[in-house]
């Protein structure tokens, strides 16, 4: 049997706000994707969910952020050839934005779309939102070995 399970890693950068403006303080997490035993012979695809949460305190300003993601460790660079590995053998899977499953959450090159948000501040104190990360992994992949894959994803969250 194999089992999936995807990590995630984070990056975040912020840009330089005027000098009457306070930087929000700003904090990111995430939880992976498991996709639990992947049996070869299932036709349909495994779906399941993961979150990217940004939890950040600001006063009297208005907080702009985009998350992107990249493809994965095992990707070769490619947002359509996200896979989890494990000794040398792979299981494709894809995230998407939506429960649609309909567009790929990556770093919005290459047909792929990231997720941002903006609301204001007046005293905002851990103020937290989770975005969710839709997975699937498709059906009849007969060619990955038995074992425990992985890939891991990097959340890039850019605050402007």
């Amino acid at each position: 049997m194999r089992r999936g399970f995807l990590l995630f890693t984070f990056a975040a950068s912020a840009l330089l706000f005027p000098a009457m403006a306070q930087a929000a303080n700003c904090t990111v997490s995430a939880t992976g994707i498991s996709f639990g035993t992947y049996i070869p012979s299932t036709p349909g695809p495994t779906d399941n969910t993961g979150s990217v949460t940004v939890t950040c305190s600001a006063v009297f300003q208005v907080v702009n952020y985009t998350i992107a993601l990249n493809a994965g460790v095992n990707s070769s660079g490619s947002f359509g050839n996200r896979r989890m590995g494990s000794g040398g053998s792979f299981l494709s899977y894809q995230i998407y934005t939506s429960a649609a499953r309909s567009t790929v959450w990556g770093d919005g090159t290459g047909g792929t779309a990231t997720v941002s948000d903006s609301y204001g501040c007046f005293f905002c104190v851990n103020q937290s939102r989770s975005y969710v990360d839709y997975g699937r992994l498709p059906g009849l992949q007969w060619s990955a070995a038995p074992g425990f894959h992985t890939d891991t994803i990097t959340a890039t969250v850019t605050f402007n």
